[in-house]
């Protein structure tokens, strides 16, 4: 596995329109040590990761192997979860009613 960090980092800020400056407050590091880790100099820290991960709302594999993996946003996790628990309700109701035809 090829550890894309430095590009992916790179690529994310320049896309979300952001500084180095900005993006070294983010991670609670100097500018030095962030245009490292955009040089590939060196990698962050997995709380960096963490915290860039978030920041990013993308996973941390995306960050550091660059796999491109489909992140839901808040709300269409509330509807997948809203959609399963009704399936289940659905589900639930035919037992029920299978049971009072016997």
């Amino acid at each position: 596995m090829e550890i894309k960090a430095n590009e992916m980092l790179k690529n994310l800020r320049k896309r979300r329109g952001f500084t180095q400056d900005e993006m070294a407050v983010v991670c609670k590091v100097n500018l030095r040590t962030y245009q490292t880790y955009e040089s590939g100099e060196s990698l962050p820290r997995i709380d960096v990761i963490s915290i860039l991960s978030e920041f990013f709302d993308v996973s941390t594999d995306y960050i550091i192997f660059g796999y491109e993996e489909p992140v839901m946003s808040e709300t269409e996790r509330k509807k997948v979860e809203l959609a399963n628990q009704l399936i289940k309700l659905i589900e639930d109701g035919l037992v029920i009613m299978k049971g009072e035809k016997q």
